[in-house]
């Protein structure tokens, strides 16, 4: 973990595609000069390259306004979490959560989310018509 004291807190569902967006808006906003986007590079990147300052540099920053060491390592958990609620959806027979999920995140249907179960082989065949890795019908 960053030595700072993280200054943002994920959500309890945290969402990928709106931290995305948060590093993209802490670009537009170091590019700008606005002060609290400064700040935050500042503290949580201090040998950023100022003048090639990128959406990586962003990425990073924001990983660690959050309390983690990197990018992937925020996205890691945030997998992680998506990845529980796509497995909880699952087990509950949820196909619209399901569908939802993966609609948003295709990528989830391949990860391992545990043993598979006869739900998620019904459940997942619904959504999208292809056996993820995870299932062993």
């Amino acid at each position: 973990m960053n030595a700072n004291l993280p200054a943002r807190h994920l959500p309890e569902r945290p969402d990928l595609d709106q931290l995305k967006r948060q590093a993209k808006e802490l670009l537009a906003g170091f590019a700008a000069r606005e002060s609290g986007a400064v700040a935050e590079v500042v503290q949580y990147y201090p040998g950023a390259p100022l003048d090639t300052f990128a959406l990586h540099d962003a990425q990073l920053v924001l990983a660690r306004a959050y309390g983690f060491d990197s990018w992937p390592k925020l996205k890691a958990r945030v997998d992680g979490v998506t990845i529980s609620r796509l497995h909880d959806a699952v087990e509950q027979g949820g196909a619209d959560a399901v569908r939802n999920l993966l609609q948003r995140r295709p990528e989830l249907v391949n990860r391992a989310t545990g043993p598979a179960t006869p739900n998620g082989c019904r459940c997942t065949s619904r959504c999208n018509g292809a056996t993820p890795r995870w299932c062993a019908c």
